[in-house]
């Protein structure tokens, strides 16, 4: 049976109906990969599946074999999403492992603002999904960045098990330009602090706007309760205000040389890994592939030790050229660490051995305030570990591109269970489950 080289999923699914139409058993073989991972993208194609999970055929429904659902809405239209996301009884899907949520809307640029929620009009005592969906958002343009967290509250429970990945592609809020980084935002404040859902990681694509307001997204400002499952990962709110200005200025403004040659491509990712190592967790914003900035974060919510990695490929730093030439503002960069308080113990920077000479010392006579604090740390990386770099770079190319799973060909419910059936062979992990085993 041919599963490699068949192009797309609709094709090699096509092949595999095809060949369930031989006999009994070649369906029997033939029907688990056929129906591994389905796209709904109508109300009709969530009643179908509920029609056909209740129905068994070959001694077991198609349900069973479901282990992957997606979602796709087109903004605007009427509410469906509860249809397969709330209501599907989990006894006919005893595999169901994921959900990942895709939106998006056919409106011209402007002419259409997504709701504050995907469920508005229906009652407020849905039941809640078990599962943390991962959620896709292409195309939208929100009334205000509130509006935008408001959504994706909707969609997360708080009780739900797993962590979500978030990915926004040419997604934009209309009072991007009266947000500031020493503010918490509106969304955030009062009643509205206990932001308490289990988003992980932000990935940012096609965004002309400022990014670093999503970082709110990965922390909770207020000590969370006690819970089963994984708590959000706790920052002290002006500690917040801080890691977001310091962000802003390092990733998204960066004016060197390295940003402007890289900014059409640009992937801006943020990732709160809520797990502790030395009695600390880790808050990661990068925009590959230049920059990176890792703080680790202790337990009272504020930030022990910044990491600044200047350029994610060592070798991207030019080489036989004076510091100066990269244009990068370190004195700005001084001037943020600086206004950390004195938990911050170290500010550390890796520099390859070959720029390591002409740096190290550029470096701390633009960083005096830092310096003088004894918290820089510029560490030499050996010829090995610049090598071990260069070849961990396809693996970082991979991991930015796991999530933006936007624009993809995907086969509705619809095609799946029509007479020529598409394919989807591979029996791959999700996206989201590959991208916390790079963690």
């Amino acid at each position: 049976m041919p599963y490699e080289g068949i192009g797309s999923q609709k094709t090699m699914k096509r092949h595999l109906g095809q060949y369930s139409l031989v006999c009994r058993y070649w369906a029997r073989h033939c029907r688990a990969p056929i129906f591994a991972e389905l796209e709904l993208r109508t109300r009709e194609d969530a009643r179908r599946l509920l029609a056909f999970a209740r129905t068994t055929t070959l001694g077991t429904s198609i349900g069973a074999h479901v282990r992957e659902l997606t979602l796709s809405v087109s903004l605007p239209t009427e509410p469906w999403v509860h249809l397969a996301m709330h209501t599907l009884p989990r006894a006919l899907f005893p595999q169901l492992a994921s959900y990942t949520l895709r939106f998006t809307t056919t409106a011209p640029a402007g002419a259409h603002l997504a709701p504050r929620s995907v469920f508005a009009g229906l009652p407020r005592t849905l039941p809640a999904p078990r599962h943390a969906p991962d959620v896709h958002l292409d195309a939208l343009r929100f009334g205000a960045f509130a509006a935008l967290v408001a959504f994706v509250d909707s969609l997360l429970a708080r009780r739900a098990h797993g962590l979500a990945a978030l990915t926004l592609a040419d997604v934009a809020w209309a009072d991007g330009a009266a947000l500031r980084p020493h503010e918490v935002p509106r969304a955030f404040r009062g009643a509205r602090r206990r932001w308490g859902k289990h988003v992980l990681s932000i990935q940012v694509l096609r965004h002309q706007g400022a990014a670093w307001p999503l970082l709110w997204l990965l922390v909770a400002v207020e000590r969370a309760r006690p819970a089963p499952g994984h708590a959000p990962l706790f920052v002290d709110a002006a500690e917040m205000c801080r890691i977001v200005a310091l962000v802003q200025i390092v990733l998204e403004e960066c004016k060197c040389t390295l940003c402007e040659s890289e900014k059409e491509k640009r992937i801006i990712s943020f990732l709160a890994d809520p797990w502790i190592m030395d009695n600390t967790y880790a808050l990661k914003a990068k925009t590959w592939p230049t920059h990176q900035l890792l703080f680790r974060i202790s337990s009272t919510g504020f930030v022990k030790e910044i990491k600044f990695t200047l350029a994610m490929f060592a070798q991207d730093v030019p080489r036989g050229r004076p510091p100066a030439a990269l244009h990068f503002d370190w004195s700005a960069v001084d001037t943020h660490v600086g206004s950390f308080p004195g938990t911050l113990g170290t500010f550390r920077m890796a520099l390859s051995d070959e720029v390591y000479d002409a740096y190290e010392p550029y470096v701390r006579g633009r960083m005096p305030r830092t310096d003088a604090r004894g918290l820089l740390h510029i560490k030499r990386k050996m010829a090995e570990a610049d090598d071990v770099e260069r070849h961990g770079r396809a693996e970082v190319v991979a991991e930015s591109r796991l999530p933006s799973a936007i624009g993809t060909e995907h086969a509705s419910f619809a095609d799946t269970a029509s007479a020529s059936p598409p394919l989807e062979i591979s029996d791959r992990n999700s996206a989201f489950d590959t991208f916390l085993e790079k963690l």
